[in-house]
């Protein structure tokens, strides 16, 4: 395939001898198909560069890190784990300091040093980094809703097939709504979208306003056609982060740490988020209200952890999970088009956190004065805290 000879290319001329080469074969995806491009997306090459050659620079010496790394990159030709391998070689990018001890990268803790435990799994559980000098450990993760646009493709679908059929009766589109529990995949959607679709058109009339799914457990659809549509419609960063703030905290439990200092790295770019990202202005009005939610919504709240996520197993309230995650830090990749920098990043402190960060604030304090054009937002929410 003529996109992975070309990353092959490319990645040769950036490491040399050191780069192991991606089979030629297999389907390409956005960041493959950008740089194989003769003509286009010269920003995203040139910040490809950058990064590449940057992460590089600091590994190449080590060998058990540049594994790491190579392995890393080189899931980017990975059909499936490229979002989160991009998301991962950029939150590195942002993270390491010069003149600080490189970020171990690809770190294996017990499984009883997380929640990973009660949520069943008995393997090992692996962080993205750890800041040595800070005694932190971090996790990064696409920041991307993965259900919500299979689910309003699904609807989508079914109401052109009604138009085509003549089944479809009403003078608007309505606005449709989704709810689900919060630890689906888009996994168990794709499998059934057929199903789904058949399902919706059976069951959808002119008089409905709610449908309740037999095919996913916990799925309903909630139909709006008042004069609320327009303004439920329209984007509110307010009521996107109450949507995403259960799924994000049931998708990424089993990382929190039991008894160490712990940030979740959120990272964001168009190609992988198109619910969230925009122009990505104005983003900073989502992640403080996403995690002043994570930090605050749950504080005194007895209900158990497994209300909001079934396959947890212990005990521990959902106030008591939240306490587990010591800091969350946004990153908004310029890459698809430039900006002033490379990066913009968000990082919010949790002031209600088990395991605070006091050993490891002085880096973040020292990252802020180094790359102080790509940092947009530091808060420790101390005064929100009462």
């Amino acid at each position: 395939m003529e996109e992975k000879k070309r990353f092959n290319e490319l990645m040769n001329l950036i490491m040399g001898a050191d780069w192991k080469p991606v089979a030629e074969t297999g389907k390409g995806n956005n960041v493959l198909g950008a740089l194989a491009h003769a003509t286009e997306f010269t920003d995203f090459k040139a910040h490809f560069d950058r990064m590449a050659s940057g992460l590089y620079g600091i590994y190449r010496h080590n060998v058990k890190e540049l594994d790491k790394l190579v392995k890393t990159f080189r899931e980017l030709a990975d059909e499936r784990n490229w979002q989160g391998a991009y998301a991962e070689l950029c939150a590195l990018h942002v993270l390491n300091l010069d003149g600080y001890p490189a970020i171990e990268t690809d770190v294996t803790l017990p499984a009883s040093e997380s929640c990973a435990a009660q949520l069943g799994h008995k393997a090992d559980t692996n962080m993205d980094g750890y800041v040595s000098v800070a005694g932190l450990c971090f996790d990064t993760k696409a920041f991307r809703d993965t259900v919500t646009p299979i689910l309003k493709s699904v609807t989508n679908t079914a109401i052109i097939e009604l138009k085509k059929e003549g089944r479809w009766t009403e003078r608007k589109e309505p606005y449709v709504m989704y709810e689900h529990d919060l630890t689906d995949t888009e996994s168990e959607y794709q499998s059934r979208f057929r199903e789904l679709v058949d399902e919706f058109k059976g069951k959808y009339s002119e008089k409905v306003r709610g449908i309740s799914s037999d095919v996913v457990r916990g799925l309903v659809y909630r139909i709006q056609r008042d004069s609320l549509c327009s303004t439920i419609s329209s984007y509110s960063p307010y009521r996107r982060a109450k949507e995403l703030v259960g799924s994000v905290l049931c998708r990424y439990a089993d990382k929190f740490l039991l008894r160490k200092s712990f940030m979740l790295v959120l990272v964001n770019h168009p190609w992988f988020n198109q619910a969230d990202t925009g122009t990505l202005i104005g983003n900073e009005v989502l992640y403080r209200s996403l995690a002043r939610r994570l930090f605050m919504q749950y504080r005194y709240m007895s209900a158990p952890m497994y209300t909001l996520n079934r396959k947890f197993t212990g005990r521990e309230t959902i106030d008591e999970v939240t306490r587990k995650i010591s800091a969350v830090m946004f990153i908004d990749v310029h890459s698809a088009k430039k900006e002033k920098s490379d990066y913009s990043w968000y990082f919010y402190k949790n002031p209600r956190a088990d395991n605070k960060m006091r050993s490891s604030e002085f880096y973040f304090r020292e990252l802020e004065q180094v790359k102080r054009d790509m940092c947009r937002e530091w808060d420790d929410f101390e005064d929100d805290n009462y």
